[in-house]
């Protein structure tokens, strides 16, 4: 059996993902499905761990209290989950790829951190909630395979056509 596609995941969808953020939790939590039943392989970066300690409360960010950091350690845990070191080589390409695309829009460090793991570990995606920098290089960043890095929200299933027409029924009423 081949190996599912692997997405890489910026912070921005793993906070999305865990505060349950409704513009985004329904793209997030069919994605888990999915890595869930062996169809996706879910990469991040260890950049992560420092990055995912906030929340939005409002029109505010928020730290999370240490408890509600529970559910990210629990996910990265998981089999469908992949964490990459963010290593020397690492930081020479988001050093790299910063410099190259700081025109196109990449304006954070940190995003040029997350943009590298996706480059150097040839992703199929890399998906992100970010359009001030990150959305707005999609296919203007070639994976290191020299094939352009398709860069873009998690998706979010096809209801019209029964496609996953039980992803969001309540549990509770089966």
């Amino acid at each position: 059996m081949p190996s599912p596609p692997i997405v890489y995941w910026d912070s921005c969808v793993w906070i999305g993902h865990i505060a349950q953020e409704p513009d985004k939790f329904p793209a997030t939590r069919y994605v888990v499905r999915l890595a869930g039943e062996g169809r996706r392989q879910i990469m991040t970066s260890t950049i992560a761990l420092a990055e995912v300690v906030k929340m939005k409360c409002g029109d505010e960010w928020v730290a999370m209290a240490a408890s509600d950091q529970d559910p990210f350690a629990n996910l990265l845990a998981q089999d469908w989950v992949t964490t990459v070191v963010a290593d020397w080589d690492v930081g020479v390409k988001a050093r790299d790829l910063f410099r190259l695309h700081m025109a196109d829009g990449l304006k954070k460090p940190q995003d040029a951190l997350h943009l590298a793991v996706a480059v150097l570990e040839n992703v199929s995606e890399m998906h992100t909630f970010d359009n001030k920098d990150l959305l707005r290089l999609n296919g203007k960043v070639r994976r290191d395979d020299g094939t352009l890095l398709t860069i873009c929200t998690p998706p979010v299933p096809d209801l019209t056509q029964g496609v996953d027409a039980d992803l969001f029924a309540d549990p509770a009423a089966a």
